[in-house]
């Protein structure tokens, strides 16, 4: 009976481990299935006599679970090559070492904690924890709180995946020899701390590793939707430009018969009702910067909605600031404006660049309702959504200080207003 149970929760533990390591380099880390269906079939039968096997044929409880955790190290590295695709080999080698001593660090803790020695109760654990691992997966991918960006582990310097292995295992050794009434306490608790202190800071250094990098992620995929937006516009207006000299040729043949019959009052008729036909009165902005056209075009479409229009003056620099942050500050700037503004505003949104050798200054104006509380330079909303405000307000202040510069924000007749100097840099 024993045998039996210890063999189904090994079975139980190694199953929802790949499949929280699956889910996990998934949705959380952002690498997409290449499924090897002959291969995964033939390394998971494999796997599952692996995993039962030690515990029918060793009678030594002890060591049939050291085998089994070799089994299960063996599983958290060897799927991953199997389900997806890496651009450099180490990486699902480090990760699965990684996940597999952090899980056997956390149930170690728990077992040592409460004096648990039962093997059965032990994998139980494991199982436990893969499972809540999953369920939080499942969960923040269904809220859509994730982002996940591309190739994460590859941009993480091995070194970090050393120490953490490092921190895990001795930490593991501590805490047994710490059940050895020989073994200086002092010391242990040291080591303990020591290592405790490493799993944290790295694992830190990995979250936020992790949103710089799901940042980065979002704003290139906002500058490459405002990319793709701006380049259907320019398909629309194309299209437009060919219907209008097709009308136009064929209403101008048209008038020529008319008047060459002498029909003059048909013809004077007929011009009035050109007048009428659609004019292409779409507006075209020519910043001298490619990314800056597509996001202030895409921007002023969503003005149009409300009767606002944006105009533009000036040039906005190209290659000498990065489009990430012309992507912040303009996305930002005109999506505060257009939703301050006042539907049927009589007075556009206007965005005047003035660019000079060592720098550019953006100045940013729209009417407002009322007066906008401005203290410490930042704008006291009483807006649902303040957070998200702030945050854009927040962001471009980043950009700014990122540039030696600097934002300035005022508001006076009827006009909300912002400044934003940015300094040239040579490595842009």
């Amino acid at each position: 009976m024993t045998t039996a149970l210890n063999c189904i929760t090994e079975l139980g533990k190694n199953a929802l481990g790949i499949v929280a390591v699956t889910l996990m380099l998934k949705d959380i880390f952002g690498y997409r299935l290449n499924v090897r269906k002959a291969a995964v079939i033939i390394t998971g039968i494999l796997f599952t006599a692996a995993s039962v096997l030690p515990h029918i044929l060793i009678q030594d409880s002890t060591s049939a679970a050291d085998i089994t955790d070799f089994v299960s190290l063996g599983a958290f590295i060897l799927f991953p090559y199997l389900l997806f695709k890496s651009k450099k080999k180490l990486t699902f080698l480090l990760f699965g070492i990684i996940m597999n001593a952090t899980a056997d660090f956390a149930v170690l803790i728990i077992t040592t904690t409460f004096g648990i020695t039962s093997q059965t109760v032990t994998a139980l654990l494991f199982c436990a924890l893969y499972a809540a691992c999953i369920l939080i997966i499942c969960i923040a991918k269904a809220k859509q709180k994730v982002i996940p960006p591309r190739n994460f582990f590859e941009n993480i310097p091995t070194i970090v995946y050393v120490v953490i292995l490092l921190a895990d295992l001795s930490t593991y050794y501590t805490v047994t020899l710490a059940t050895n009434t020989e073994y200086i306490k002092d010391i242990s608790n040291f080591l303990m701390i020591l290592s405790a202190v490493l799993v944290v800071a790295c694992i830190a250094f990995i979250i936020f590793r992790y949103y710089l990098l799901s940042d980065k992620h979002k704003e290139t995929e906002m500058m490459l939707n405002a990319q793709l937006e701006h380049n259907e516009q320019i398909m629309k207006h194309n299209a437009d430009i060919r219907r209008f000299r097709h009308d136009y040729t064929n209403n101008i043949f048209a008038l020529n018969l008319l008047l060459e019959q002498n029909r003059t009052d048909e013809a004077k008729e007929f011009i009035a009702k050109m007048n009428d036909l659609p004019a292409l009165t779409q507006t075209r902005y020519a910043t001298g910067n490619y990314l800056a056209d597509a996001i202030i075009t895409a921007k002023a479409s969503l003005a149009a909605e409300k009767n606002i229009t944006i105009e533009f003056s000036g040039t906005i620099p190209y290659a000498k600031i990065s489009n990430n942050d012309i992507c912040t500050i303009l996305s930002n700037v005109l999506d505060n404006a257009i939703t301050a503004c006042p539907k049927g505003a009589e007075k556009p949104i206007s965005i005047i660049s003035a660019e000079k050798s060592n720098g550019v200054l953006i100045t940013v104006s729209n009417p407002v309702v009322g007066k906008v509380e401005i203290v410490n330079n930042s704008v006291k909303t009483s807006k649902k959504d303040k957070t998200n405000h702030g945050f854009g307000i927040a962001n471009i202040k980043s950009v700014a200080k990122k540039h030696d510069g600097f934002v300035n924000l005022s508001c006076s007749s009827g006009l909300f207003t912002i400044e934003i100097g940015l300094m040239f840099k040579g490595d842009n």
